[in-house]
C-alpha cells in the first residue's frame, strides 16, 4: 500500500480536502501523512490521516524526508497540496509499480494551470498512461509515487525547489527507468505555495546547490553550420527553418510525418533503403483541404506522405514522378551531408504527442550518424513541447557536447490542428543559428539578404493570430511594441 506524504502552508484547504477525500476513499492507500508547515492547527478524525506539525515551515524538500522517515509502508507517494486527480488512478500507479521491477519514480507531464474556478469537482476516470523519460519535466515533481527504496535522501541544504530534480537523476544514475503520467486530466493550481516572495532567495540557493551537485560544465553548443536540416517530427520544423534563411534547400524527411527520431536517424543512416517501396505503401485517406492530395503510408518505416501524390490518382500513375522526387532530394541530402564540415540535425517534436525521446535514443542516434559519416562534425538539437513552460523558462540541457535537448511550450493551442506549433515562439529559439555559404547558389545569397531585410520589416510590424483554448487575439507589432487585442473565436 502507499505512504502518501503532503507537505501543506495551507494555502487552499478546500482543494486540500478534496484531495484527500479521494485519498481516504482509495483502497491502496495505507495511510496519509501531513507535513503541517502552517504553524497552525491542523485536526482530522480519521485515523488514516496522521499530521506532523512544526514549530516552524521546515520547508518541502526536508517535510518529504521526514514524511518517508515517519511512512509504514513500502511504497510511497509525494503529493503537492494544491492537486487533484481522477479517483481510480492510485490504484493503476500501484499496480504499474508493483509489476515492474526495474521502475524508479513516476512522476506527472507537464499541465497546464488549473483556474480555482474550474476545480469544482474531480476529473473522470480513465486509463492512465506511462511514458519512460530521463528529463525532467516542469510538473513531474508535482505528485512523485515509488517503491521507498528508491527515494534518496535528499541534500539538508536544499529547501524547496529542486528536490525532485535530485530524486529524479539519483533514480537514473541508480540504474532505475522513470516514468510520468501524460494525457490524464489532473487538476493543479501550480506553485500555490513556491510562488510566495519570502521563498524567493531560498530557491535561488537551491539552483545553485543543485548544480553542484549534478550539473556538468559542457561545451557551449556550435551555432554555425554548412548543412541544416529538418528530420521531423513534421512540417513545422523545415518550415522554422526556411523562415530563419538556414535552409534553401528540399531535403527528404521536409514535408511528411509519422515514425519517430531515431527510427529516422536509422531511415538516413542506412541510405533511404525501403523508404518509397510501391509495396509497401497503403492508401491512409485524402487531403481535401487547400493542398489535396492522396496519402499513402509506408507500412515499413511508418512514414506517411500527405503532401505528395496527385489526388484521385492511381498509385501505378503517380508514383513515378514522387519516386523521381525523393530520389533527388536522398542523393542532395547525402552528398551534401559528406561535402560538410559540420552538420546540424533538427527534430521538433509535434507539440501534441506526449512521448517524449530518450536522452539514450538521442545518444544511440549520434554514433550511428558518427558511424555513417566519420568525417562529419554533427549536432543535434531537439525540441520538446514543455505545457506551461514559457520561452524565458526553458529548459535547455547539453545531453553531450554535439546534442542539445531544448524544451518549453510552442504549441499554438489550435482545436482544430493539434500540431499547429507557434511559429514567433520557435524562431527565436533560430536567432542564434547561422549557415555558412558551403552550398549556397548566387541566388540564394540574394535570396538570404532579402531575408534579413524582410525579418527587420517584419520586427518593425506585423499582425498574427493567437490561439488559446477557445480565446483568439491578435498580436500587433509596432517597432518591437506588442499590442495584443482580443477578438471573437467561434470555435470549430
Amino acid at each position: 500500500m502507499f505512504s502518501i506524504i503532503i507537505p501543506t502552508l495551507q494555502q487552499d484547504n478546500y482543494v486540500l480536502n478534496m484531495l484527500l477525500y479521494e485519498l481516504l476513499n482509495s483502497a491502496c492507500v495505507g495511510e496519509i501523512i501531513i507535513i503541517n508547515n502552517a504553524c497552525k492547527e491542523m485536526m482530522f478524525s480519521d485515523k488514516k490521516i496522521r499530521v506532523i506539525n512544526t514549530d516552524k515551515n521546515i520547508y518541502v524538500n526536508p517535510a518529504w524526508k521526514l514524511g518517508i522517515r515517519e511512512s509504514r509502508f513500502e511504497y510511497i507517494g509525494l503529493l503537492n497540496d494544491d492537486i487533484i486527480f481522477p479517483k481510480n488512478i492510485f490504484e493503476q500507479i500501484f499496480n504499474f509499480i508493483k509489476q515492474n521491477s526495474g521502475i524508479g519514480l513516476i512522476g506527472l507531464d507537464s499541465i497546464n494551470k488549473t483556474e480555482k474556478s474550474e476545480i469544482c469537482g474531480y476529473p473522470e476516470d480513465c486509463e492512465i498512461k506511462f511514458s519512460e523519460v530521463d528529463v525532467r519535466g516542469n510538473c513531474w515533481g508535482a505528485a512523485i509515487f515509488g517503491r521507498k527504496s528508491d527515494f534518496y535522501e535528499i541534500p539538508e541544504d536544499m529547501k524547496v525547489w529542486c528536490g525532485d530534480d535530485y530524486l529524479f537523476y539519483q533514480s537514473i544514475k541508480s540504474g532505475k527507468r522513470n516514468f510520468k503520467i501524460y494525457d490524464t486530466p489532473i487538476k493543479h493550481l501550480h506553485s500555490n505555495t513556491c510562488k510566495l516572495p519570502e521563498f524567493d532567495s531560498i530557491k535561488r540557493n537551491d539552483v545553485k546547490l543543485y548544480r553542484q551537485y549534478f550539473i556538468e560544465n559542457k561545451a557551449d553548443m556550435q551555432s554555425k553550420f554548412d548543412l541544416i536540416f529538418s528530420i521531423g517530427a513534421a512540417c513545422s520544423c523545415t518550415q522554422t527553418l526556411r523562415t530563419s534563411f538556414l535552409q534553401y534547400y528540399s531535403y527528404p524527411f521536409d514535408w511528411l510525418y509519422g515514425s519517430d527520431f531515431l527510427s529516422r536517424v536509422k531511415i538516413l543512416v542506412n541510405n533511404f533503403e525501403h523508404w518509397l517501396d510501391k509495396s509497401d505503401l497503403a492508401s491512409y485517406g485524402k487531403r481535401v483541404d487547400t493542398q489535396p492530395n492522396d496519402i499513402y503510408k509506408n507500412a515499413r518505416t511508418n512514414i506517411v506522405f500527405n503532401h505528395d501524390f496527385k489526388i484521385n490518382t492511381p498509385l501505378d500513375e503517380s508514383y513515378s514522378e514522387v519516386k523521381e522526387k525523393y530520389d533527388r532530394r536522398i542523393r542532395r541530402l547525402l552528398n551534401q551531408i559528406e561535402a560538410s564540415k559540420n552538420i546540424l540535425l533538427v527534430y521538433i517534436e509535434s507539440p501534441e504527442k506526449r512521448e517524449e525521446t530518450l536522452q539514450k535514443d538521442l545518444i544511440d542516434s549520434y554514433h550511428l550518424l558518427k558511424n555513417r559519416f566519420p568525417n562529419v562534425d554533427i549536432h543535434i538539437l531537439y525540441l520538446f513541447s514543455t505545457r506551461g513552460v514559457s520561452l524565458n523558462d526553458k529548459a535547455i540541457t547539453p545531453v553531450t557536447d554535439k546534442i542539445t535537448r531544448i524544451s518549453f511550450d510552442y504549441d499554438a493551442y489550435n482545436r482544430e490542428y493539434p500540431y499547429a506549433v507557434n511559429f514567433d515562439l520557435l524562431l527565436e529559439i533560430f536567432k542564434n543559428y547561422e549557415l555558412t555559404s558551403k552550398h549556397l547558389t548566387l541566388k540564394q545569397h540574394l535570396l538570404r539578404f532579402n531575408g534579413r531585410l524582410f525579418m527587420i520589416l517584419r520586427w518593425i510590424f506585423s499582425v498574427r493570430n493567437e490561439y488559446q483554448n477557445n480565446s483568439k487575439r491578435k498580436i500587433i507589432r509596432i517597432f518591437g511594441i506588442r499590442i495584443k487585442k482580443s477578438v471573437k473565436h467561434k470555435e470549430k
